[in-house]
């Protein structure tokens, strides 16, 4: 049991005086208990970020995939379309040819996209660089409408046309 105890004389007089034992158990609790609830609070804080942690990684992993996922979702349909160009008869080269720009395009824009990424988690300063507006606004355009109906057209021009899948 934690005690406390003290005794004193009364002035000059050495036979008298007071003394006194106090029981100091329950503050003792009081402060087991305070310690136990802050090691609990911090135990909760470490949660909370944890917790918050794995939901940023999780956005921010969704958001990459979206990111990396486009362009090359952009370089799989111009393989085909160059691949169903190969196949026509007689085959246009011109349109091969112009499916492999924009599948070197698109895999450029990958790996731009992966470089970013790399240098926002080495601290590497922004990049910073000059953007020709109607390149990218051709490019939303053509990753939000679906192929122009003038690309058929291109593809029923030769003898014994065929269809795009």
């Amino acid at each position: 049991m934690p005690v406390l105890i003290g005794a004193a004389h009364f002035d000059d007089r050495q036979d008298e005086g007071v003394a006194f034992v106090l029981d100091l158990t329950e503050q003792k609790r009081a402060e087991a208990e305070a310690r136990q609830s802050e090691r609990r609070y911090r135990e909760m804080q470490m949660e909370v970020a944890h917790a918050n942690r794995v939901a940023t990684m999780g956005q921010l992993t969704a958001s990459i995939a979206h990111e990396v996922n486009q362009p090359i979702a952009g370089a799989v349909t111009n393989a085909e379309a160059g691949l169903r160009w190969l196949g026509a008869q007689p085959p246009d080269l011109a349109e091969v040819r112009h499916s492999f720009h924009r599948i070197v395009r698109d895999a450029r824009r990958a790996g731009d996209v992966v470089g970013r990424i790399h240098d926002i988690v080495k601290k590497a300063p922004l990049r910073k660089h000059r953007v020709d507006i109607n390149e990218a606004i051709r490019e939303v355009i053509e990753l939000t409408v679906a192929k122009p109906p003038s690309r058929a057209r291109r593809c029923g021009r030769h003898s014994g046309g065929f269809a795009l899948d």
